[in-house]
């Protein structure tokens, strides 16, 4: 009886530290805007090829954070999330810390050796994508149907639009949380994390942080065995459950 209860108290306790880590990339983000003409970090597709440890000197960063799936987007390349020549939040939040649930122990054989993730959490991809508008119009929805908040001032209820989320450690390849606004209610692209059991955490864009209970028990533990960085949305069973879809799409972005 007593391991379990063990079990349970670590895992709220990395829930309560998750969440604390989200507060702080909010903070860092708004002390962004503040620099930066009221715009969000920007959000993208990432860059599979720059060197992320010893970028090339003439490098400028693009996004929020640096790394996608590839050979570029393991732990050893952790350095680059505080790298103002990697990523734009470097210089706002230098711990890095931050930038990983404390309850991400995931390792997994890549390129030969053991590797984990360097970070955790996602950033909306309606939060300021800063890429050509054909990647979110054919993978994640049509940006002429949806908001594209690049300001604060783009929100209508800035509690209710998720910033930062968790993802899960197989699904984790860029720097956004994808969710597909091309399906009726919403769904994922990246599957949601499940470091704290049936919930994940969310940063939204008025500064809060909360956790958020899924219906379904399956919408964050995919049974998939992919390799690394490969189980999305089109592959888990939890693209079945409509509540867990419509929670999702209802706090990333809203119709025009």
């Amino acid at each position: 009886m007593l391991l379990p209860a063990l079990a349970k108290a670590r895992q709220k306790a990395t829930g309560i530290a998750c969440i604390n880590n989200e507060k702080q990339l909010m903070v860092a983000s708004m002390l962004y805007v503040g620099e930066n003409r009221d715009f969000f970090p920007p959000n993208g597709a990432g860059d599979p090829t720059v060197n992320l440890i010893n970028p090339p000197a003439n490098y400028v960063p693009k996004y929020w954070v640096e790394g996608r799936d590839g050979n570029n987007l393991v732990d050893s390349s952790a350095s680059s999330l505080i790298n103002p020549r990697v990523s734009l939040l470097a210089t706002y939040l230098p711990a890095l810390g931050s930038f990983k649930c404390p309850g991400d122990r995931y390792t997994e054989i890549v390129n030969g050796r053991k590797a984990g993730n360097p970070r955790t959490y996602g950033q909306n991809p309606w939060v300021n994508w800063a890429d050509d508008a054909p990647y979110a119009t054919s993978a994640l929805g049509d940006d002429r149907t949806y908001r594209n908040f690049r300001k604060t001032t783009d929100l209508l209820s800035a509690s209710d639009i998720f910033v930062h989320g968790e993802i899960h450690p197989k699904a984790i390849c860029r720097p956004f949380f994808g969710v597909n606004m091309a399906t009726a209610s919403g769904g994922a692209y990246h599957v949601p994390g499940n470091y704290h059991g049936r919930s994940s955490n969310f940063s939204f864009a008025d500064g809060h942080a909360e956790s958020h209970r899924w219906v379904s028990g399956t919408f964050n533990n995919p049974t998939s065995n992919v390799d690394h960085h490969g189980v999305h949305g089109s592959g888990y069973p939890g693209t079945a459950s409509r509540p867990d879809m419509t929670w999702l799409g209802e706090h990333t972005t809203v119709r025009r």
